[in-house]
């Protein structure tokens, strides 16, 4: 694959994107729906997330999935975890040959926090940037942008990932519930 290189830098709106869109969640976005959004309380919710899963529009990657397991005491989250594991995407080589040029730069090596490398844990962050970039997929975190920060929307931003929070997913797939 040839040197990746970051797009010029634009502001990513949601009305940018196409109506087939894949949705890459980060750790933080499944860890929120559970914590947030309790089944017996949001049943549409659920509905439409589980749609989507089997549609394919809702994807992650396994290290967050290894994440997720790591850092979970929700039975009810591990349970729809290994249920759908499918969605937990192993890295392909192009998404390596994307994260190692991300490496190559400072905000992206500090995408990994130090204690995770010197302890062998997960670091999500570099997979779900890379899966969306290599998919053209968007990706969708808790993580806000701020400047100069070693955050995945900045990230998003450099290399002209499509990037958001759960409220703009639920508006730009217009998921309304009452």
């Amino acid at each position: 694959m040839a040197q990746v290189k970051p797009a010029k830098q634009r502001t990513i709106r949601s009305y940018d994107l196409d109506a087939d869109d894949i949705y890459v969640f980060d750790t933080s976005i499944i860890s929120q729906l559970f914590r947030n959004y309790y089944s017996e309380t949001f049943p549409g919710l659920w509905k439409k997330v589980n749609e989507y899963v089997l549609d394919g529009k809702i994807i992650s990657v396994s290290e967050a999935k290894n994440e997720l397991l790591q850092h979970n005491n929700l039975p009810k989250m591990t349970n729809w975890i290994h249920k759908n594991s499918g969605i937990f995407l192993e890295p392909i080589p192009e998404e390596f040959n994307f994260i190692a040029e991300l490496f190559k730069k400072p905000a992206g090596r500090q995408l990994i926090n130090r204690k995770n490398i010197l302890e062998g844990l997960p670091a999500a962050d570099p997979f779900i940037i890379a899966k969306a970039y290599s998919i053209k997929g968007t990706v969708v975190t808790t993580e806000k942008f701020k400047e100069n920060a070693p955050k995945i929307p900045n990230i998003c931003q450099e290399y002209s990932v499509p990037c958001f929070s759960l409220q703009n997913f639920f508006k730009k797939e217009k998921w309304i519930f009452s």
